[in-house]
């Protein structure tokens, strides 16, 4: 996952979008890449938090997203760590269980972690 991080990072850098010392925290008018919206909704509440662009980036291997204020969130597929296919369940940076919520239609994703849930409009 950090790989497919990285490539789109060095393509925003290679492509003088942001520069090498701020690729960290780019802001939605410093990166093309962000084309998404990632809102966070803290446990037990209606309402996000954090609103804001983001970058998503799914695979085989898992989730990665890259908020506009340079926080970076990477969920790992469960099966790649445990042998066993377990569609919609990641481990997040911590270990901890996060779980992917469907039914939302092909332009929403919902991941449900401890903390709270994170919704990705694409």
């Amino acid at each position: 996952m950090k790989r497919a991080f990285s490539t789109v990072l060095s393509v925003l850098i290679a492509a003088g979008v942001v520069g090498a010392s701020k690729a960290v925290y780019a802001t939605p008018t410093e990166a093309d890449g962000l084309n998404e919206r990632c809102d966070f909704l803290p446990y037990g509440e209606e309402a996000p938090t954090v609103s804001m662009a983001c970058s998503f980036i799914e695979d085989e291997v898992g989730v990665s997203i890259l908020w506009a204020d340079g926080i970076y969130s990477e969920f790992e597929a469960f099966h790649q760590t445990h042998g066993n296919a377990s569609e919609g369940l990641y481990l997040d940076e911590r270990g901890g269980l996060v779980r992917q919520q469907t039914g939302f239609g092909s332009t929403v994703r919902q991941f449900q972690m401890e903390q709270g849930t994170v919704v990705v409009y694409l």
